[in-house]
């Protein structure tokens, strides 16, 4: 077998006739045949194939969109941006959250990478270059400002002036370009033979460097006269920065033919160059604001792994930080000065200075993950599902060890980020979750080795299924297990407790039509999960279910302290009677609502009973309209407000998320829906809690005459703490159920009611979703949970002046079910 670096591969026998050719596109990197002759793996700059010795393509990775190839910190300071190979930008937040992620794609081009990144110097915007030859401006929306289209082949580097009225632009043709951000004024800087690696612009403005492949660093005026340039032997220049006094540059050189890469500070008034060695197959590097110190990155050092180091001005090494990752090819310092992030292999790492520690920030879609080099992890909702542990060669999903490991304020207290009562907030939800579990923090593991769940045995008979499991801990001792179908606790919240010593257990359950996904996992005493087993089993058979609708609706109160709504009783009426008219669907229907007076905490927990009979098969609607606010506690319960309710006494006499969510567990139904017609917010500002476009009638559903936004006067919480339920922290607090959760508004805003729909806007156009043919896109005649997310969330924020949001607050991937369309009034 032999292959050449561009892609040629080719298979021969001893006596030397060819017997088969492949080409692997993308410059081959390293190729490996399997033991066996049957198959051929091959690794290309972008991905790695799996090839059958016959020529056929047996599978492909694409591994480009692991690689961060620029990053930049906002000169206003708290954010982060990271731009990848797969055309991608991520803006991260002063809480390490995700704020943004977008294309940097134009030009709808299959594959663009983010060559260079840069911050306007307000803060505002972002530059990006890519490889599809465009200069592009963003707002830190991810909408489009302008793009600037000049250059010949791809742009490798943006820059800004200090006050942002012009950016340069380098490229891969040889040219320098600086453009007024107006997009006029195109000046060509000429001068450079090939390839342009990097450029800046000074600190005053006065001055563009750019150092290039031909091996020269060159200054220029703005208007493109030519100032001075420096000639480098055997070196490449790849990269550069100004002095924050603008009186000197500093540059990183690639090396070739035997001579190592260097850092060179270049004196601009005198001309005098100072140089030291700075191994590495690649050098970033960045002045601190403050300009006394310098940090320099190498891609990999004498043992494998990225290195940061931080110099004095004079040259003298200061801190040297080794990994995480491999490779390192872009760093920045933040406004502060205290901190430097990194464009690593795979990912993004912010570094403080002060400390030495350190997060590794990665970014798919709107799905992110932050993690520690010890394992502590925040994320968003789902984030868990982009990295796994690993031991050896075995892995394991980030869930198992979330009870210990999910430490959003370990982690924001380590890198002295984020406001304390975040960090506060987060604590506590972290010390709930342990209660809930019957955990104290002491008893958390440091070790990271989960239990084993197994099944061992599963019959399948008609719409019953029994499966035999044993579950096995070695160390420690097994709590409880749980088992899932089709996403749905079957066993509730926190499952069956497990006798000591007992080690092998069966259950017996019903199946659903179609395709049932069943899980086990258990966890031990440690707050360790186990990995879940998992079996699939089919029951063919066409069955409906009944439909079952619980609403509740609150418009008149009995505290003269809480504001009367208008229409929130009406709103779980009118539903009742959409309900009421889909018996062609199902089997029967059954309703309860219950309205004002009747809404207490008594008869919300009796209410369970009208689903004692309910099978797996049926549906079930869960409704609630009125206020909702969230308490002065630490973890900021949210309460949906009962018509008995005392402001003075919340957890006494309203009722918290969690009884409302009980409702939804451990019943027998696993399509299971619950709206939100309530305010998610906490504390508002004027502008978020103003009535939708000033329309007479229309108006936020206020808990209190004198406040401005409903849970005004009852929080005294920031409203990014309260914002914090699409995080993972959240998961185990408020994803148990299995039901698709959709609430009327995002956690900052108001839910709104109209006298001209005489409902409120959410319900408004869950009613006519569930009528309008605009709603059934597929034209089935029924409108299906996918189908009804987008149209409420299309239409409620054109009706409400883009003040309110609806979104699905908790969703469920593996049970999607339809709803027949009728005439609704």
């Amino acid at each position: 077998m032999t292959a050449d670096r561009l892609g040629d591969i080719r298979a021969w026998s001893l006596e030397g006739t060819l017997l088969g050719a492949i080409t692997a596109a993308d410059g081959l990197r390293a190729a490996a045949l399997s033991p066996d002759g049957e198959f051929l793996a091959v690794s290309t700059y972008l991905g790695l194939s799996v090839w059958k010795t016959d020529g056929t393509l047996a599978a492909e990775a694409d591994w480009r969109k692991r690689t961060v190839n620029v990053v930049a910190a906002s000169p206003r300071g708290g954010f982060f941006a990271a731009g990848s190979l797969d055309g991608k930008v991520a803006i991260w937040g002063p809480d390490l959250s995700l704020k943004k992620a977008f294309s940097c794609n134009p030009d709808g081009k299959e594959f663009s990478s983010v060559e260079g990144m840069a911050f306007s110097p307000d803060g505002q915007s972002i530059a990006t270059a890519s490889t599809d030859r465009l200069a592009a401006l963003w707002d830190l929306k991810g909408s489009l400002v302008r793009a600037f289209r000049a250059h010949d082949r791809q742009v490798n580097d943006v820059a800004f002036s200090p006050d942002g009225s012009q950016l340069a632009s380098a490229s891969d043709d040889g040219s320098v370009i600086a453009w007024n951000t107006d997009g006029s004024g195109l000046k060509v800087l000429e001068g450079h033979t090939e390839k342009v690696n990097d450029v800046r612009v000074s600190p005053k403005g006065d001055l563009i460097a750019s150092c290039s492949n031909d091996g020269t660093i060159r200054l220029w005026k703005p208007d493109g006269t030519p100032v001075k340039s420096l000639s480098l032997e055997k070196e490449w220049p790849v990269s550069l920065a100004f002095s924050p006094d603008g009186r000197s540059l500093l540059c990183g050189t690639g090396g070739w033919s035997g001579v190592p890469s260097h850092l060179l500070l270049w004196d601009l008034e005198s001309g005098k160059t100072t140089r030291f060695p700075e191994p590495g197959a690649w050098v970033s590097v960045a002045f601190s604001p403050d300009g006394k110190t310098f940090a320099s990155a190498a891609s990999v050092s004498a043992e494998g792994a990225a290195v940061l180091k931080v110099w004095d001005v004079q040259g003298s090494l200061l801190k040297t930080f080794e990994g995480p990752g491999s490779s390192i090819r872009s760093i920045a310092y933040s406004a502060d000065g205290e901190y430097v992030v990194a464009g690593m292999d795979n990912a993004a790492v912010i570094r403080r200075l002060e400390n030495g520690e350190c997060v590794t920030l990665l970014a798919q879609g709107d799905e992110w993950i932050v993690y520690t080099p010890d394992g502590y992890f925040d994320a968003s909702i789902n984030g868990g599902d982009l990295i796994r542990m690993s031991r050896g060669f075995r892995t394991v999903g980030i869930e198992q060890f979330a009870v210990r490991n999910n430490r959003p304020d370990i982690i924001l207290q380590r890198m002295g980020l984020g406001a304390q009562d975040q960090i506060t907030y987060y604590h506590s939800l972290f010390l709930k979750r342990l209660r809930k579990l019957g955990l104290a923090e002491g008893d958390l593991s440091t070790e990271e080795q989960a239990p084993l769940a197994q099944i061992t045995d599963m019959r399948v008979d008609g719409k019953s299924a029994e499966i035999r499991f044993s579950l096995r801990d070695p160390g420690h001792r097994i709590l409880s297990y749980n088992i899932w179908i089709n996403g749905v606790p079957i066993l509730g919240a926190y499952g069956r407790s497990v006798p000591p010593g007992r080690l092998d257990f069966a259950e017996k359950m019903e199946l659903t039509p179609g395709q049932n996904k069943i899980e086990v996992s258990c966890m031990n005493e440690k707050g360790v999960e186990s990995f879940r087993a998992l079996r699939y089993a089919e029951y063919n058979a066409v069955e409906r279910g009944d439909l079952y609708y619980l609403g509740m609706g609150v418009s008149d109160y009995r505290s003269p302290q809480i504001n009367d709504l208008s229409y929130a009783a009406k709103d779980a009426r009118d539903l009742e009677a959409a309900f009421k008219k889909m018996t062609g669907a199902f089997r029967a229907i059954h309703t309860l609502t219950l309205t004002d007076s009747k809404v207490t905490v008594g008869n919300i927990r009796r209410a369970k009973d009208f689903l004692s009979s309910a099978k797996p098969e049926d549906v079930l609607v869960l409704f609630i309209a009125g206020h909702g606010v969230h308490g002065t506690d630490p973890v900021a319960t949210y309460y949906y407000v009962t018509w008995d309710a005392e402001l003075s006494n919340l957890a006494g006499t309203a009722a918290d998320f969690d009884l409302i969510e009980g409702l939804l567990q451990g019943i027998g139904p696993r399509r299971k829906l619950f709206l939100m017609d309530t305010c998610e917010s906490g504390e508002l500002d004027e502008e978020q809690a103003s009535p939708a476009g000033g329309e007479p009638g229309a108006g936020a559903r206020v808990i209190r005459k004198d406040a401005l936004g409903r849970g005004l006067g009852i929080v005294k919480m920031a409203p990014s703490v309260l914002r914090a339920k699409d995080r993972y922290i959240c998961n185990d607090l408020v994803r148990r159920s299995g039901a698709i959760v959709f609430s009327s508004c995002l956690g900052s805003e108001s839910s709104f009611e109209s006298d001209e729909y005489q409902n409120g806007y959410f319900t408004t156009k869950i009613k006519e979703a569930l009528s309008s043919k605009a709603a059934d896109v597929d034209g089935d005649g029924a409108v299906s949970t996918d189908e009804l997310r987008a149209y409420v969330s299309a239409a409620v924020p054109k009706i409400s002046d883009n003040l309110q949001h609806p979104t699905v607050d908790r969703d469920n991937l593996y049970v999607k079910f339809e709803l027949p369309q009728v005439p609704v009034k």
